[in-house]
Parts: structure tokens; C-alpha cells; sequence
């Protein structure tokens, strides 16, 4: 999984949550692959060998509360 997303630098994954639902969204190798007013910030999808496989996905700039710098994590 966290393969891929380096390799293609962003990807969207299919996921069964744990209700049973399926979910999905993208994920991505690092903030240059978000829009310019998002950023790339660490979250957790189940993958087959692990249930809590860290990946980054983008999120709203707005949603650092005021910090003042964007964090620039990178997969």
C-alpha cells in the first residue's frame, strides 16, 4: 500500500470500515500532491497485513488553528 502511494504519488484506496461500509479516499506521497490550500497530514487505513496502516491524505489548511508554519510530512 504505502508502496504504490510513493510510486504513483497519489492514489485512492477502497476500504471496509468498521461497520462494514465501504470507504475511500486519496492518499498521497506528500504535500505537493494536495491542492494549494491543503496539506498532507498523517492518518490510519486498515491494510491486508496490518489494521492500522499510517498513510498521508490531505486536509484543510484551515484546520491547524493558527499555526504558523504547514507541516511537511512525506511518505
Amino acid at each position: 500500500m504505502r508502496a504504490a502511494i510513493h510510486n504513483q504519488g497519489a492514489v485512492i484506496f477502497r476500504y471496509q470500515s468498521p461497520r462494514g461500509l465501504p470507504l475511500y479516499d486519496r492518499y498521497v506521497r506528500n504535500s505537493n500532491y494536495c491542492d494549494a490550500t491543503d496539506y498532507a497530514e498523517w492518518t490510519h487505513i486498515p491494510s491486508k497485513d496490518t489494521p492500522r496502516c499510517q498513510v498521508l491524505n490531505c486536509q484543510n489548511i484551515d484546520n491547524l488553528d493558527g499555526m504558523l508554519f504547514v507541516p511537511h510530512h512525506q511518505l
